[in-house]
Parts: C-alpha cells; sequence; structure tokens
C-alpha cells in the first residue's frame, strides 16, 4: 500500500496555516539571524575632502552600499555617499579608492598604510623575508598565525579590502618579496574581493600598484580554509624566484599619503561636471 503524504490526511486549513507560519519563519530567518546592532562591525564613512566623486568604490561595491550623490561641501561634482543600513563592513571600497577616502572605521586605505609602517618601524623586513598578507576567511587558516614556516603573516579580513600602497611599502621597505593569499573566486564572501584585488595589482584596475613596484616580488595565490598545502608551495615558489633576484633595495622616507593628497586635489579640478554626473546616472541605470 503505498503511503501518503502528511498533508492529505490534514483539514486544508490547517495546511495552509502551516504552510504560511513556515513560509514566514523563512522570511524571517535573516533577521533573526543578524548580529546585535552592538555587536556588528561599524560601517564605512566617506571623507569628504578626499572623495573626488570618481565613483571606483560605487563600482566595486558588492552590496550596492555606495550611491553617488551631489557634493555638500560647497565644491562642485558629485561624491560618494554610504548607506549604513546596506553596508557590512567587507572593506571592498577601502582597497578601491586611490586617495584613501572611503572604508570602515580604522580600515582605510591610510589605517592600513599606518599600521604597515609601525610594523615596518618596529622591525623592517629581512633582505630575503617573503611577507604574507592573508584573507582571514581562508588562505588555509594561515592569517591566524603571527609567522607561517617562517614568514611574517599580516592579516586582512578581506584581501579585496587591500590597498595595494600596503604591498608597494612593502616591496620599497626592502622585503625580498610579498605573497597575498586570497580566497578563490567565486569563494569569497565578499563575492568578486579576489577579483577587484587581482585586477589592481595586475590590470590596472583602480586603486592600482604603481608601476614604479617590481611585480616580480609580488605573488598572488588563492586558496580556501583548508587549502594549507597550496600557501606553502606558493611561499616555497616565491621565495625560490625572488632569491634569483638579488637584494632589494630598502628606500628611506617612503610617503605615500602625500601622493594620494595630491590624487584628490587633481580629481576635483572640475572633471565632476554634468558628463562624470550623466556616467553616474547611467551605473545606476544599469545595476538596477
Amino acid at each position: 500500500m503505498r503511503s501518503l503524504p502528511l498533508t492529505r490526511g490534514l483539514p486544508a486549513a490547517l495546511t495552509w496555516v502551516g504552510g504560511g507560519i513556515l513560509g514566514a519563519l523563512a522570511l524571517l530567518a535573516p533577521w533573526w539571524s543578524r548580529p546585535r546592532a552592538a555587536e556588528r562591525p561599524a560601517p564605512s564613512v566617506v571623507n569628504q575632502r578626499l572623495c573626488t566623486g570618481c565613483e571606483q568604490c560605487y563600482q566595486d561595491c558588492p552590496y550596492e552600499a555606495i550611491a553617488m550623490v551631489d557634493r555638500t561641501d560647497g565644491r562642485a561634482g558629485i561624491m560618494a555617499r554610504v548607506n549604513p543600513a546596506l553596508c557590512v563592513s567587507c572593506g571592498i571600497c577601502a582597497g578601491s579608492c586611490a586617495p584613501m577616502g572611503v572604508g570602515p572605521p580604522g580600515r582605510t586605505g591610510r589605517d592600513q598604510l599606518a599600521q604597515i609602517r609601525d610594523l615596518v618601524a618596529a622591525r623592517a623586513p629581512a633582505p630575503d623575508e617573503v611577507v604574507v598578507i592573508a584573507c582571514t576567511h581562508g588562505a588555509g587558516g594561515v592569517a591566524q598565525e603571527s609567522r607561517f614556516d617562517g614568514a611574517p603573516v599580516l592579516p586582512v579580513d578581506c584581501a579585496g579590502s587591500l590597498h595595494t600602497s600596503v604591498v608597494e611599502y612593502l616591496v620599497r621597505s626592502g622585503a625580498a618579496g610579498v605573497l597575498v593569499v586570497a580566497c578563490p573566486p567565486r569563494d569569497c564572501q565578499n563575492r568578486e574581493g579576489p577579483e577587484w584585488l587581482e585586477q589592481r595589482l595586475y590590470h590596472g584596475r583602480e586603486a592600482e600598484l604603481k608601476d614604479r613596484v617590481d611585480r616580480r616580488r609580488v605573488r598572488l595565490v588563492y586558496a580556501d580554509l583548508a587549502e594549507v598545502g597550496t600557501v606553502a608551495a606558493a611561499l616555497e615558489l616565491t621565495r625560490r624566484d625572488v632569491g634569483t633576484m638579488g637584494q632589494a633595495r630598502r628606500e628611506a622616507d617612503i610617503v605615500l599619503e602625500a601622493e594620494c593628497d595630491l590624487v584628490a586635489a587633481q580629481g576635483l579640478d572640475g572633471r565632476q561636471g554634468p558628463e562624470r554626473r550623466q556616467r553616474s546616472q547611467g551605473l545606476e541605470g544599469r545595476r538596477r
């Protein structure tokens, strides 16, 4: 005798009520699972003085939490504005901003640069040392350690939030190499984080790694949380490759913030007129 579904033996009204309750629970689940307001990371903020209205953070944001609006500081053109209700504090906007004018508090490009400067001042990279920058959500779990196979490890919340000035500062400070470990593409909790990072490092996407940086000393590898072997192999390969290049040159008095201020000043030279606003409106239409 064939068994019948449970609902066949229930009154129709009870079936509909039960289905409605289950549907309501499914709709409410995202709200119930959200961290409490006090536990949520602070959303990104925009420094109006530095924002050029270039729209890069607007294009890169995985959650459409950034809009381009008319400036409110008395200058012509447009600027970025973050919607705190949509921002998850992934920090990808921090990595996308050339003048380092947007990002979560304490994690903007300028904050990242200040942190790496302090670390280098306390302990400069050895001439034969490779520095590992690892995503805390993947990268074989090496971001949880201060060193991996003898290499210093710098953790980042998302590889896509890494500002390329950090990589530049390490190379110009004398590090033999920099190994950046990101989550595999399409396996990043912040969606396009690894893709945007790769394009900034190697394909000129703003905020790009400058041409003055020797890219032979920079390697990007993808590894999920279980692929510690991939990280170890990439570190060994990087050490071998940079070992054939001779000692890296260590520069003194590396100042990158002033250059970013210049980028901000040049971006506000009147090029934010109607044509840029029209482009922004076109992008908004495509995102819908």
